[in-house]
């Protein structure tokens, strides 16, 4: 019969000595050899710094080392695999990958390159290396808490960048965009970092590889303007006419800051005098013109009568 009593009793001595045996096992473990295929990183580089690959290639090859457990589990083995090829032209090469190809492995870090695993060749389509400066769009989409707005143009910070890659490529590009971006319930001044969106498969680098986009983002604020003047506009020569009435009442809204800083000369309500030859002179619709991000929500009247002072009716 299992005696649970005793086996409860001194748990901590006996989950210390558990410990120690793990810690033992493993040092016995981590000190024997092993070989194991590592994946570092693959770069092409070009002496003349005028050409680039233009086609897709692997991001890894797969590098078999030897060491102890702890050296492949704690050791430096950040190493990666340059190629370098000699290109004079427009060519597409076929580049052996060798062991000698492997840079920056740690030498005392007691590890030990042993073969190639793959890929233990690739092929390298090389084009001419050209720049432009391109213009930057944004894909940020913007939500908004409720009873806020953007003010002015969400800006886009630098608005270019020089995008860098083989010419077949480079020569098709207008411009360029940033990754798409979804940012929710923003209610105060956005600021942020969007990377410029490139084909991977194109080899496209840009500089800055990062922009900043912003929007002045207010609280909503209706406002009312009482009285403003009725102007006539588009009259003949030699006539004079008014509108009647003579003044109008808006109600407007937008950003606090803007629509709050209204002045009677930053908004306009006119009556169109070529409008008398398709409706008469009664119940003329009156127009009003706005600054940008403020928007119209009511205007009383909606029309007037246009009354000839001076000149034909």
């Amino acid at each position: 019969m299992v005696d649970w009593k005793a086996l409860r009793s001194n748990w901590s001595v006996k989950l210390a000595a558990l410990l120690i045996g793990v810690v033992l096992w493993a040092h016995v473990k981590t000190d024997q050899r092993y070989e194991q295929v590592v994946p570092f990183p693959l770069a092409v580089s070009d002496a003349s710094g005028r050409f680039v690959v233009a086609n897709k290639i692997p991001d890894h090859v797969g590098v078999t080392v030897t060491g102890t457990g702890k050296e492949l589990i704690f050791g430096s083995h950040r190493g990666r695999v340059v190629l370098r090829p000699r290109i004079s032209r427009r060519e597409a090469v076929t580049v052996d990958i060798g062991l000698q190809s492997v840079e920056g492995l740690d030498q005392d870090a007691g590890i030990e390159l042993v073969d190639i695993e793959s890929p233990r060749s690739v092929v390298l389509e090389f084009d001419y290396l050209e720049t432009r400066e391109l213009d930057v769009s944004h894909r940020v989409h913007f939500g908004l808490e409720p009873g806020y707005t953007i003010v002015g143009d969400i800006r886009v910070d630098p608005p270019t960048v020089r995008v860098g890659g083989p010419r077949r490529f480079v020569r098709q590009l207008t411009s360029v965009s940033t990754d798409s971006l979804t940012l929710a319930g923003a209610g105060e001044n956005v600021e942020v970092s969007v990377p410029v969106h490139l084909d991977p498969d194109l080899n496209l680098t840009a500089t800055p590889a990062e922009v900043t986009v912003s929007a002045n983002v207010q609280v909503l604020l209706e406002r009312r303007l009482r009285d403003l003047p009725i102007a006539v506009t588009r009259t003949r020569r030699g006539v004079v006419a008014r509108a009647m009435p003579e003044t109008a009442t808006l109600d407007v809204i937008g950003g606090a800051d803007v629509v709050g800083a209204l002045g009677p000369s930053d908004v306009k309500v006119e009556l169109d005098y070529r409008q008398r030859f398709d409706h008469g002179l009664d119940d003329l619709p009156l127009l009003v013109r706005l600054p940008d991000d403020v928007r119209l929500v009511r205007i009383v009247p909606k029309t007037a009568n246009l009354v000839i002072v001076r000149g034909r009716r």
